[in-house]
């Protein structure tokens, strides 16, 4: 996305994988465990993955153990996820503004960076470029957009966002911590693509 260009930007909450179905063949035995336990152990809201549309010609931001990288929006038509619109976002936090985001969405693709199991499963970075998904949206929001989200959090579902952020300093939010800020509906509910509920309300508008 080219600054100045309308954009519907939307950030992609994926439902955690139902435990009683086969592991993806190609995942590493190291992963199956975060895999099938990813959302029990952020929250417990049914989401266990994020990625972000911006309109990019290449796709869709996503960070997962394959990398740091645009995919094909194809590459989502079978697995089960809700949309959030950033304009409701924007509309609600002044310093969210649509194209800067998906600028910063794309630096965070291009500057790469290493998908990081460890990050995922003790909430702590090692090093500054080890990535979980929702580095594609962590990075991209204002600072002190990320940090009010995660102090809400905190006040209201401590086990969907930590203060541990590594060498940037940034709280680590869960797939589960955006569904619940952004008050998307739970992810059990959620069961099939594409699905863009009327979101309740922001967490800037809750006590």
């Amino acid at each position: 996305m080219s600054e100045g260009t309308p954009c519907e930007c939307e950030i992609l909450l994926f439902r955690a994988p139902d435990p009683n179905q086969p592991v993806p063949t190609e995942l590493p035995p190291e992963l199956v465990e975060l895999y099938l336990g990813g959302d029990a152990g952020s929250g417990g809201y049914g989401y266990s993955h994020a990625a972000v549309d911006c309109c990019h010609p290449h796709g869709v931001a996503e960070i997962n153990m394959y990398g740091t990288r645009f995919i094909h929006r194809s590459h989502f038509s079978t697995r089960p996820f809700v949309r959030f619109p950033l304009r409701y976002l924007a509309a609600a936090v002044p310093s969210v503004n649509e194209v800067d985001f998906c600028n910063a969405v794309a630096r965070v693709v291009h500057l790469g960076g290493t998908y990081s199991a460890i990050k995922a499963t003790t909430k702590c970075a090692q090093q500054p470029d080890d990535l979980i998904c929702t580095d594609t949206i962590i990075r991209a929001l204002p600072r002190t957009v990320v940090n009010d989200i995660h102090a809400w959090l905190q006040g209201h579902y401590p086990g969907s966002s930590w203060a541990c952020g590594g060498a940037l300093k940034l709280p680590l939010i869960s797939p589960n911590g955006f569904a619940l800020a952004f008050g998307m509906p739970p992810g059990s509910s959620v069961t099939q693509p594409e699905i863009a509920p009327p979101p309740g309300p922001l967490y800037i508008n809750l006590p």
